[in-house]
């Protein structure tokens, strides 16, 4: 319902009435988007027709079995795609986040539109944070990272002993300038009283900790840019990031600015 006049519309686009007036002209209607809901979040596909694929969303979990966190909320003062082509810079995990590599990543696609990243890292820091993750979770951490076209991205973390869930939302906000949505999702715990009570507090703490872990991006990427010219051998993986997300924006008929 439009919040100006309260003119209504259907789900097809039409328009079904118009309060100042008896008929409504057959012509009147709005653009329709297809939606779905997962998880209490709403999944916009920014396409007139159906998606080519299902919302995108965790692999290997169902919704039901997740609960969210109190969403962060950042601004990066780089451009959009930067952000997205973070989780394929493996050289960062390093100097950034006191993550090891263990053993070259695993790259592929499940649609044209996702492009996905699995490594292991070793958590090496000397942190208290690294060193609790290191008793509680375990020394070794599998991240799969599952990108969208580089505006939407899901982020799994496997220890031995636990698992962390993100959900990235990307949103430009003009040259240089991102807007970052994460929510932190932990599993659910069995038995009622266990997930009313134990659930949101697990979540609580693993969105302290992801946060903590997305600190030095936020402050190190200020000013970042990119040159397709210079990237060197280390970046083999970012440079194949970049060309994907070039040749996924050229595909996408409305894609807009």
């Amino acid at each position: 319902r439009c919040p100006f006049h309260h003119w209504e519309y259907a789900p097809d686009g039409r328009c079904r009435r118009i309060p100042a007036q008896e008929s409504v002209p057959l012509d009147i209607r709005q653009k329709r988007y297809a939606v779905t809901e997962r998880a209490g979040f709403i999944f916009i596909a920014n396409s007139q027709e159906v998606p080519p694929f299902a919302a995108p969303f965790f692999e290997d979990v169902m919704e039901d079995d997740l609960v969210a966190a109190k969403p962060i909320e950042l601004e990066v003062q780089c451009p959009w795609y930067l952000v997205g082509a973070n989780g394929f810079d493996v050289q960062h995990f390093r100097a950034a986040h006191d993550r090891s590599p263990l053993a070259a990543p695993v790259i592929d696609s499940q649609s044209p539109f996702c492009r996905r990243i699995v490594v292991q890292f070793g958590v090496s820091g000397k942190g208290w944070r690294d060193r609790l993750t290191r008793i509680l979770a375990g020394p070794v951490v599998e991240m799969r990272v599952i990108d969208w076209c580089g505006s939407l991205i899901f982020v799994h973390a496997r220890f031995a002993r636990t698992s962390s869930y993100g959900m990235v939302s990307i949103r430009p906000l003009g040259p240089g300038r991102t807007k970052v949505h994460v929510t932190v999702f932990a599993r659910t715990d069995r038995g009622w009283l266990r997930r009313q009570l134990l659930s949101p507090i697990n979540a609580k703490i693993k969105r302290h900790f992801i946060q903590a872990f997305l600190r030095p991006d936020t402050h190190r990427l200020a000013g970042a840019g990119y040159h397709p010219a210079r990237l060197v051998e280390a970046d083999e993986h970012l440079a194949a990031y970049f060309r994907w997300l070039a040749e996924v924006s050229r595909a996408c008929p409305e894609r807009g600015a």
